[in-house]
């Protein structure tokens, strides 16, 4: 493997390590839950041991994917492995910028969700059938917990950094490494400013490579694409609403029409009975 390549394993194994203790603390604590579950109703239960089950197959796999990797290392980049292993500042830097990346992605998938909620709200008047309510009511439900998982995410990686800032304090901080990480704010994070530090590169975290950027931060081509399907995305949001209308348009004129179609007949009725009145 090239330096960049073994760096960017090592890397990868520190966050999965890392994984595998959260994977371990959670199976502990609900299996402790779960020796407790005679005072648990049964839906809890079978969610406990689900649950279990789960992690018990991420935690196979992750292992297995560590085992893997640490295959891939020469014997160098192994021992400098066991190196950074034992250094809990460059475990939490590397963790750290590893939830950052997972923030951005969700910070990402969130706007789409957030776009398709309000597109669907502009058009609740003609949400009429149950299941295009059911598909709201479900992409609202999407949004919620994604917020929520942004903000438990925005909350360690903070955790993070203050643990770095105690390291620092401690003399743990490597000489020569790059100053503390910035903290996130959730607050602006979900105001998707092009501008805030989420998207821009942080010299806490490491050094990363131009060619590790998006594309959408550096290729102007891939810039002009996204404002292009961002118009087209708004013309068809366009076409959609003016559809609604136009059904809702037909359904009120349909409604009117029938109505006086019946005020029609109904005073043809009545002037067929007068008729007939006057000629007894």
């Amino acid at each position: 493997q090239s330096a960049s390549a073994a760096d960017k394993t090592i890397d990868e194994i520190l966050v999965l390590m890392g994984l595998v203790q959260d994977l371990k603390l959670q199976l502990r604590g609900d299996r402790t839950k779960l020796r407790k579950a005679h005072a648990l109703p049964s839906a809890e239960i079978q969610k406990l041991s689900a649950s279990i089950d789960a992690a018990e197959r991420e935690l196979e796999t992750t292992e297995s994917r560590i085992a893997h990797l640490h295959a891939t290392l020469g014997t160098e980049r192994a021992c400098r492995l066991e190196t950074l292993r034992g250094d809990a500042y460059i475990r939490a830097r590397v963790k750290a910028r590893a939830l950052r990346a997972a923030i951005r992605d969700n910070l990402v998938h969130h706007k789409f969700e957030h776009r398709k909620l309000e597109r669907a709200f502009r058009h609740q008047q003609s949400l009429t059938t149950f299941p295009e309510a059911k598909e709201h009511a479900q992409t609202k439900d999407l949004v919620h917990r994604r917020e929520r998982t942004i903000g438990a995410q925005v909350r360690s990686f903070n955790k993070l950094v203050d643990e770095m800032a105690l390291l620092a304090k401690q003399g743990k901080k490597p000489r020569g490494r790059a100053p503390l990480p910035r903290k996130l704010d959730s607050k602006k994070l979900f105001k998707l400013d092009v501008d805030d530090d989420i998207w821009q590169e942080d010299p806490g975290l490491g050094p990363q490579g131009e060619d590790n950027l998006p594309r959408w931060q550096t290729d102007d081509n891939v810039k002009r694409g996204i404002l292009a399907v961002l118009q087209a995305d708004r013309c068809r949001e366009e076409m959609e609403r003016l559809d609604c209308e136009l059904q809702a348009l037909v359904l009120w004129w349909n409604e009117r029409l029938h109505a006086m179609q019946e005020l029609v007949d109904g005073s043809q009725v009545l002037g067929e009975h007068a008729r007939h009145g006057a000629c007894l």
